[in-house]
Parts: C-alpha cells; structure tokens; sequence
C-alpha cells in the first residue's frame, strides 16, 4: 500500500489508460538509497528529469522525513565502509 494521495490527485484506470492509447516507457525504481531508470526508448531530458523529480517526491511522501535521514545514514556507512578497507597499495 502506497502513501495516501493527495486530493488533487487522479489515478488513471486501467481501461482508461488502453483507450488513451498510453505505454509504459520504462522503469523507475531505487538500487541502495540511489534512483535509477531505464527507459525502453529515447526521451527528452526534461522528461527524464520530470520522471526523477516525481519519483523523489513520491518517495518522500512513502518515506516522509526519514527518506532523508536514511540517505545521510547510507552514505555515512559507505564512507565508513571504504575507510576501513585495507590499504593494498606498495609504499
């Protein structure tokens, strides 16, 4: 179950979405903390970036204020991660 919408929100149905003729484009999800995409064809850059921005912010509604928190955490981890490999390199 998603977050709850907002009341200028409008889902298209399904029966709605064959009769405008619309296709999905792709997919947008997260890998880690990180939002990736991939798209089954070319799409304007503004496009691309509208897709992003709505996603984050779909995400911040999902996560509400610990979206944040829980990407400072993650890159904080990773950092600390890297710091303690060991350093392989011949003085």
């Amino acid at each position: 179950m998603g977050p709850p919408l907002a009341d200028q929100t409008i889902l298209t149905s399904a029966e709605e979405f064959a009769a405008r003729k619309l296709r999905t484009v792709g997919v947008v999800g997260l890998y880690g903390v990180e939002s990736r995409c991939a798209f089954k064809e070319h799409l304007e850059s503004a496009t691309v970036v509208a897709i992003h921005t709505s996603f984050l912010k779909y995400l911040r509604a999902l996560f509400g204020a610990s979206f944040g928190e829980l990407s400072r955490n993650s890159e904080i981890h990773e950092l600390e991660r890297l710091m303690s490999l060991p350093d392989l390199r011949a003085n």
